[in-house]
């Protein structure tokens, strides 16, 4: 988990925050029920969590930072007003009003907050942008469409001593977190066949590539870079899911299975032994040969 003061300066972030307001503001915007607009915003508020323990060991000094994939942007102004250099990238489109609409009504709150959004996906960061310390992404590299294309964009924006810093689900471990849905091991995407079309044909499944991290690191690889997993994430999971109620009330399928795993079959020690390169999510760096 996050050191107790960065820990502390988000939660201060967040509480400043008056979630009421942003929530009628985004109603009125989309047309949204109110009570969902704020149940969506509370989840997304909660999840600068994982940002924050992703990146708690990249955040001593001051750096130019790329966060892909931004969502409504709470964690990028939260990195701005700890002093970083942020932009923040989130595609433009049909199916992210929510998440625009929300984004505006925290900037609105925010105002005096300064970091650079830009309303593309990693494949068209603009050329000239200057090269970035840290780039990290939170749940999002299971969404692209190439995934070595996203390595390369990525990549191609990173100073020679830059961190590229991720998490997101790893697909070797058959289960998808979105739906909690077991998976067909090996070929995943054939689950589809087995699925209600409310799964199978919706916008959020036909979006997911089941990245893996052999994948991850065949296509690192072939860029000249390492690929380094974070070992112990499975178990960190289950604390999660013991330790936050929010994050275990949408993952009541989860809950069921490492209710199974830990408390029926007494298997925590399996989990904490679990090898990094299949356990989901995964959590990984990619490093150039002359990174420090």
């Amino acid at each position: 988990m996050a050191n107790s003061t960065l820990t502390s300066q988000l939660d201060d972030f967040i509480g400043r925050l008056d979630r009421h307001r942003i929530a009628h503001r985004v109603s009125d915007d989309v047309g949204l029920d109110p009570s969902e607009a704020r149940r969506q915003l509370d989840v997304y508020l909660n999840e600068t969590h994982v940002g924050l323990d992703l990146l708690e060991h990249y955040l001593d000094e001051p750096c130019r930072i790329l966060e892909v994939g931004a969502g409504i942007g709470a964690f990028s102004a939260f990195l701005a007003e700890l002093g970083h250099d942020v932009t923040a990238i989130e595609p433009a489109g049909p199916g992210f009003e929510v998440m625009h609409s929300t984004r505006r009504a925290l900037d609105e709150q925010l105002a005096g907050t300064r970091r650079t959004v830009l309303e593309v996906g990693v494949e068209e960061l603009p050329a000239d942008l200057r090269p970035f310390d840290l780039v990290f992404s939170v749940h999002v590299l299971e969404h692209v469409r190439d995934v070595d294309r996203a390595i390369t964009a990525m990549d191609t924006h990173l100073a020679p001593s830059g961190r590229s810093v991720h998490v997101c689900p790893n697909y070797a471990f058959p289960f998808d977190p979105h739906f909690g849905v077991p998976l067909l091991p090996v070929a995943p995407a054939v689950t589809a066949s087995l699925l209600p079309d409310s799964i199978s044909r919706s916008g959020l499944w036909e979006s997911l590539n089941f990245i893996t991290a052999r994948q991850v690191r065949r296509s690192a690889a072939r860029h000249g870079l390492r690929s380094v997993f974070r070992s112990g994430v499975m178990i960190d999971m289950v604390e999660r899911l013991e330790a936050d109620p929010l994050f275990r009330e949408r993952h009541n399928r989860l809950v069921r299975l490492t209710d199974l795993i830990v408390n029926r079959l007494r298997l925590r020690w399996l989990l904490q032994r679990w090898p990094a390169s299949l356990a989901s999510p995964m959590i990984f760096e990619l490093r150039r040969d002359t990174a420090c």
